[in-house]
């Protein structure tokens, strides 16, 4: 059997996912969007300066990519971004708004061999999605994903992020979707920009209530699985119906397996995280250098040795690691704590039902 060689200094975790910003340019404003998209960034990469990058990544060991903005299809090289990729052996996602459909697009998307087209869609209602995107187009976002799912191309993604702006139609989103054949990805908004406001974040109880009813959708299921959870959603539930389906977390992956990077070059754990996590510039540092220092992401990657609060003293935190980092800092302004927990919250709950009695 051949035993790696560690390098003293070096991390030398693979890197296994990517996300990347292609660009800031957007069609929408929308609040919610942890990149406050709209306008490119100033200094934007280059075609040749993402394909250098992309290049790294595959030599650090990534399997796959995903591609978002801003919106994707505003970059005028997206398709041979994509192509180039998947050329050098690395899977390609796209996730869109689903607002600029046109022939075109559709063409060129059906001449890449991609993993999975994404297309957000955050509202059941025409007003509920207005109220978040501020534009009406939820029919013509649904039938972005719907024509696209005919072809039989690649797989098809709903992706819904809720907040208290759009819970209410949680149940509504869940029957069109399980109508339309697709799979459904749900995700939780947190508070990383100025846009946002963050009143409109659910509470800790409210995500644990989506949560649970999350679980159940995803237990009635099993048989033909159609919705698909995000690093929010958890964390090792005491309830015992629904703690086989959170048995695979191991703890957020920012910094260690996977990371994100900006359209100017900012690289970080995840780009759901905000300036305060950026790691370096690709513009100023090689990403194969980057990655291999054990300094670029050290706080995200040795969190889990100093949690704090209830974290602190769960049985399970060496595992969960405090669950999203980027959840937990928009909650707490901390990275080692996190309230967004099913398990804290039914120990709460046990607890508040003992001192009743």
């Amino acid at each position: 059997m051949t035993q790696r060689t560690e390098t003293p200094g070096v991390y030398e975790e693979s890197l296994e996912t990517a996300v990347i910003e292609l660009t800031n340019r957007c069609n929408l404003r929308c609040a919610h969007c942890a990149s406050s998209s709209g306008k490119a960034r100033d200094d934007e990469m280059s075609t040749a300066e993402w394909l250098s990058a992309i290049g790294q990544m595959a030599c650090l060991g990534c399997k796959d990519l995903t591609l978002i903005g801003g919106e994707v299809f505003l970059h005028p090289d997206w398709e041979h971004i994509a192509r180039t990729t998947l050329e050098m052996g690395v899977g390609v996602s796209i996730i869109t708004n689903g607002l600029l459909k046109s022939p075109r697009i559709f063409e060129r998307l059906l001449t890449l061999d991609l993993s999975l087209l994404g297309v957000s869609i955050d509202g059941a209602s025409a007003e509920v999605y207005k109220a978040v995107r501020g534009v009406d187009g939820v029919e013509k976002a649904w039938d972005f994903a719907l024509s696209f799912a005919a072809t039989q191309h690649a797989p098809v993604v709903i992706i819904t992020s809720f907040s208290r702006v759009n819970v209410g139609e949680f149940d509504a989103m869940a029957e069109r979707v399980k109508a339309s054949g697709l799979t459904w990805q749900v995700q939780f908004v947190h508070a990383v920009n100025d846009r946002f406001d963050a009143s409109l974040m659910l509470s800790p109880a409210e995500h644990a209530d989506l949560c649970r009813r999350l679980g159940d959708l995803l237990l009635a299921s099993q048989d033909e699985p159609w919705v698909a959870t995000m690093d929010d959603f958890g964390y090792f539930p005491l309830d015992p119906c629904h703690s086989p389906l959170h048995e695979w977390w191991r703890g957020c992956g920012a910094g260690q397996q996977v990371l994100g990077v900006r359209a100017n070059g900012d690289v970080l754990g995840c780009l759901s995280l905000g300036d305060d996590f950026v790691a370096g510039n690709l513009k100023r540092r090689p990403l194969t250098e980057l990655w291999r220092d054990p300094n670029t992401f050290a706080n995200v990657r040795t969190k889990g040795n100093a949690l704090t609060g209830f974290c602190g003293s769960c049985p399970k935190g060496e595992l969960c690691r405090a669950g999203c980092t980027a959840m937990a800092f928009a909650a707490s302004g901390l990275i080692t704590e996190n309230p967004y927990c099913l398990r804290r919250d039914e120990t709460q709950n046990l607890l508040g039902l003992l001192g009743d009695e």
